[in-house]
């Protein structure tokens, strides 16, 4: 679940599902909003940003990807590609500056980025 409760996020082997979450305006039912593809091996986690608008996966490819969950014209998915083994965990930090990520093989990854 999103911060805001608005989103869900699900991961089905290399897939990840986006929804939105139940409203009077959706009729109270679980709407599929996107499809997200990209990993090359399934996803094993995922992080969301404080703000709800941007979330985190990583997979056993070793590759940690950054996704929004609304169109915006100052933002493309990415890929972060550090590690060499399969990634276990990724956590994005509360200022939105920096995405961790820790494999297999105890590496962490530490990456700055700007939103």
């Amino acid at each position: 679940w999103s911060p805001d409760g608005k989103w869900l996020i699900v991961t089905h082997g290399r897939l990840i599902l986006l929804w939105r979450t139940p409203t009077v305006e959706l009729g109270w039912q679980f709407v599929k909003d996107k499809r997200l593809a990209g990993h090359h091996d399934d996803v094993v986690d995922l992080a969301w940003a404080q703000n709800s608008q941007f979330f985190a996966s990583c997979s056993k490819d070793g590759t940690v990807r950054l996704w929004s969950t609304v169109p915006r014209d100052d933002f493309q998915s990415m890929a972060l590609l550090e590690h060499r083994s399969p990634v276990r965990a990724v956590f994005l930090s509360e200022d939105l500056q920096y995405i961790y990520s820790m494999s297999r093989d105890g590496q962490l990854v530490s990456a700055k980025y700007t939103l």
